[in-house]
């Protein structure tokens, strides 16, 4: 009991093995022998029964077998009654198991060979009685019919006729099933082969679609085969249309090539595709519709009517055709013609030759049959470049009026007809020569609008007219070259140019240029011509010849141009510096040669700034001028002279320069053409100081006193030629002189308040000058109250220090006369008194009645002496009147005994005749 538990857990585990492998077996005792592969077994051909053959031993005791759906198991001899297993006699069993047990049927999903598994298990008994039991799992193999399909595109015939679907099948009497472009339906296989004819569905989209063919033994086949094909349905004719031509066009010789065929195009639908051209019905030319979708070709056509049309088959089998197009060709020409000459459209040229002799060029035809249209052109005598473009008339005549031709020059004509459909003929005389002539414009005149024998100078206008025999019109830029050096563009015609037959040249003289008399050079013209104004081609002739006797030529008309300056002066040179300031040099200088009478012209400038001293003035050599302004010593001045010719031409200007006079170092410079002395001279700055032998006229230093006349004439005339002591009459120059200065007064004006008196202190002895402090050594109280500054001006910038004050100074005349009456203030004298007119002066002051007495001084002939001493000290030595300092001025006068008296307060000042 033991050992049937071990051997039935055995026989558990072995079944449960036996599931996972299907080649376990009881080793040798059980053998399926008819297993293909490593388990498969084939059913019969009914698909009924599964035949098993097996080799075992004589231990084999059982065979079962378990259905794979109920889990049942059989023994396999309880399928046919009266079956035994045993294995004993020939150690072979064959065995029949039916496939409704050991493989139920199950409708297949997928198409191919299909395996259903099922279980066997034998029971094996040992020599001890014990049993073992082994399984095994094998497959009912069912293999799978094949089929093909066999189905082409599906064009629009194969829709209206029926479409055939075919193809190789493998069980004959099997059915197979096809789904598709149509209905659904199905075809017995006979003979390994299948066809049937559907109907394609109606309104089937173009495109492609798949044809399937399902093929299997029967209804309820354990197994089945697919095939599938994808097809092309094109449901849509070839679209074709011609472009070119358009219907009913009639092909004329400009229309067809040489080889008499006539151009067609048109667009296609199926591209890369054959297209035929059929001419009348029958095939022409056949060209590749392009992948632009479109088909161009040339089709040699016949003479007259005929007809063509396009055709194309696409990869479906559908055929396209385009609309028939109903032509003509028809390359007759028209008649022949020939060019009979040429003349003008006007009246200028009116016969028909082979010469031109006007513009406006007219081209006459022959008359061709069948011509409505004549076209011409005129090239070169070498009928290599085009001359006049082609020109078109309906009449057997062509007119140019644009074209414009070269004068005496050949051209050559051609000439062709077309009549209404294009068609051409040549002129028999084509390259017909003709030559142009025609009359240019001359000049006939040159002429000026201005007055004959008359001078024009720099600035002024001379038109210039030149009038030519016929009417003219210019380009680029005439210009005339005149003998006188101009030259003159950009002339205008006269009248605005209608018409006109003269040019008008702006002639404006310009500086250097000369010419007597005036006359035309030469004309020519830059970049362009002058020409007929009606014939651009009839260059005007420039040439001409003016000897001066036509009176239609400018040289007759004696028009004088004088723009050129003179030569300047010759030998130019100034005389001696004069010393009146206002007076310059003589200016000496030369005349150059020159054909027109000349005038010299000169002025004077001052040199550092340039202003005018003598404004540009008419002289001859050897003059001399007065300068105005504010000249001043010693200061350059420059000469200039330029010469002028009677129409105003000037020529450079020369110069020379001097300096203008001036005193020796310390003397200032004075001159009063107002005054009894007419000539300038020039007067010590200040009083005599230093030594008698060498005196000074400085500042510092007080000045030398105690001098009597005859020393002080000594001490002047030894300074050398020229110098002297100062006489009564230059010291009135200088008083009066010094009263006309406002800045001398104290009031700022001519003769208000007091005029400066200088040093009137008491003192003992006169002092030094501080130029410093011109009032010293009075305070500026004083020198403002009581006109204390020793320093006054006068013109030309000049000063003079100590005039008045300080030290009488002494003169260089006698004068003994008996003045009645012979003492007083100037300006308490009478005008009529001879001591007021010979030493004072007549004019007063606003303040006259003051005890200043205007500053002018105090005179005193009281002495007999003859002696003169002028302008007051600084304390009256000769009384101690109460009024004292109010005697002091410049015109304070007193005389002593003689020549050898001295003053202790009396010096002297020189003076330089120049």
């Amino acid at each position: 009991m033991l050992l049937f538990l071990v051997t039935t857990a055995c026989s558990e585990r072995n079944l449960e093995i036996g599931f996972l492998s299907k080649a376990i077996q009881g080793k040798t005792e059980f053998n399926v022998d008819n297993v293909v592969g490593e388990g498969d077994m084939l059913p019969d051909a009914t698909e009924s029964s599964l035949p098993m053959d097996v080799s075992c031993s004589k231990n084999v005791s059982m065979v079962e077998v378990q259905n794979p759906v109920s889990k049942e198991w059989k023994k396999v001899t309880d399928f046919v009654a009266g079956t035994v297993f045993d294995c004993s006699a020939t150690g072979k069993v064959s065995l029949t198991l039916p496939l409704e047990y050991v493989a139920p049927y199950v409708a297949p999903t997928t198409p191919g060979d299909r395996r259903q598994d099922f279980q066997i298990r034998w029971m094996v008994k040992n020599l001890e009685g014990e049993t073992s039991v082994y399984y095994r799992t094998l497959s009912a193999f069912f293999k799978s019919p094949t089929v093909t399909v066999t189905a082409g595109d599906i064009n629009i015939a194969a829709a209206n006729s029926g479409y055939i679907v075919s193809g190789t099948c493998s069980t004959d009497g099997g059915i197979v099933y096809l789904t598709g472009p149509f209905a659904d339906t199905q075809a017995d296989c006979m003979s390994g082969h299948y066809s049937v004819q559907v109907a394609v569905n109606s309104n089937q989209a173009s495109g492609s679609v798949a044809v399937q063919a399902k093929h299997q033994k029967g209804s309820q086949a354990r197994t089945y085969a697919e095939a599938e094909k994808s097809v092309n349905i094109d449901m849509q004719a070839p679209a074709l249309n011609f472009s070119n031509p358009t219907q009913g066009k009639v092909f004329s010789s400009a229309d067809v090539a040489a080889n008499q065929s006539i151009h067609v195009e048109g667009t296609c639908s199926e591209t890369m595709l054959p297209v035929q051209i059929l001419l009348n019905d029958t095939k022409a030319v056949e060209v590749t519709c392009s992948a632009a979708m479109s088909f161009a070709a040339d089709v040699v056509a016949p003479e007259g009517a005929f007809q063509i049309k396009a055709k194309q088959t696409d990869l479906s089998g559908n055929n396209g055709e385009s609309a028939i197009l109903s032509l003509q060709k028809d390359t007759t020409p028209p008649g022949i013609f020939s060019i009979t000459g040429v003349r003008s459209q006007g009246v200028e040229d009116s016969t028909i030759d082979n010469i031109l002799t006007a513009m406006n060029l007219r081209v006459d035809l022959g008359s061709a049959t069948d011509a409505v249209t004549y076209e011409v052109f005129v090239k070169d005598s070498a009928g290599a470049t085009t001359i006049c473009p082609v020109q078109s008339n309906t009449t057997s005549y062509v007119i140019f009026s644009a074209c414009v031709l070269q004068n005496n020059t050949t051209y050559k004509v051609y000439a062709q007809a077309k009549d209404s459909l294009g068609n051409v003929r040549v002129t028999e005389n084509n390259g017909f020569s003709f030559t142009t002539q025609f009359p240019v414009p001359a000049i006939t005149k040159i002429y000026s609008d201005v007055a004959s024998n008359t001078t024009y100078k720099a600035g002024q206008s001379v038109p210039v007219y030149i009038e030519f025999s016929r009417p003219i019109s210019f380009s680029g830029a005439p210009t005339i070259t005149l003998n006188s050096g101009a030259t003159v563009s950009s002339p205008s015609l006269v009248n605005g140019g209608s018409g006109t037959t003269t040019l008008r040249f702006s002639y404006v003289v310009g500086a250097g240029q000369d010419a007597r008399p005036l006359a035309l050079s030469s004309l020519a013209v830059s970049g362009g011509q002058i020409y007929d104004a009606n014939n651009s081609a009839a260059i005007a002739t420039l040439s001409f010849s003016d000897t001066g006797s036509d009176p239609n030529f400018l040289k007759y008309r004696n028009i004088k141009i004088d723009a050129k300056s003179p030569s300047p002066v010759t030998s130019l040179s100034l005389g001696p510096v004069p010393a009146k300031i206002l007076d310059s040099p003589t200016v000496s200088f030369g005349f150059p040669t020159d054909a027109d009478p000349l005038t010299a012209w000169v002025r004077i400038v001052r040199v550092y700034d340039g202003v005018d001293m003598v404004s540009w003035s008419q002289a001859g050599t050897g003059a001399y001028f007065n300068m105005s302004g504010s000249v001043t010593l010693g200061t350059a001045y420059s000469v200039e002279v330029k010469l002028k010719d009677p129409v105003g031409n000037e020529s450079s200007v020369m110069s020379a320069n001097f300096n203008s006079f001036s005193c020796p170092t310390d003397f200032t410079y004075v001159f009063n053409p107002a005054g009894t002395i007419m000539n300038p001279f020039c007067v010590g700055r200040f009083e005599a100081k230093g030594t008698t032998s060498s005196p000074q006229f400085v500042a510092s230093g007080a000045p030398i006193v105690g001098i009597s006349q005859m020393a002080a004439i000594g001490s002047c005339t030894g300074k050398g030629t020229g110098y002297d002591l100062i006489s009564n009459q230059e010291w009135n120059t200088v008083a009066d002189l010094i009263r006309q200065r406002p800045e001398n007064w104290t009031g700022g004006v001519v003769e208000s308040g007091i005029l400066h008196r200088g040093n009137m202190a008491v003192s003992s002895n006169p002092v030094a000058a501080t130029t410093g402090d011109p009032c010293y050594p009075a305070d500026a109280t004083q020198c403002t109250n009581s006109a204390a500054r020793r320093v006054s001006y006068l013109p030309y910038a000049q000063e003079i220090w100590d005039f008045a004050g300080n030290a009488w100074e002494v003169a260089k005349e006698a004068d003994s006369t008996g003045y009645v009456p012979n003492y007083g203030f100037v300006v308490d004298l009478a005008g009529t008194d001879l001591i007021r007119q010979r030493y004072g002066t007549l004019l007063s002051c606003a303040s006259s009645a003051a005890a200043e007495r205007c500053g002018y001084g105090y005179l005193d002939f009281t002495s007999v002496g003859p002696v003169i001493w002028r302008g007051g000290a600084a304390y009256n030595t000769i009384t101690a009147p109460s009024d004292g300092g109010n005697r002091v001025g410049v015109f304070a006068t007193k005389r002593t005994l003689d020549a050898a008296q001295t003053l202790v307060n009396g010096g002297y000042r020189c003076v330089f005749h120049p």
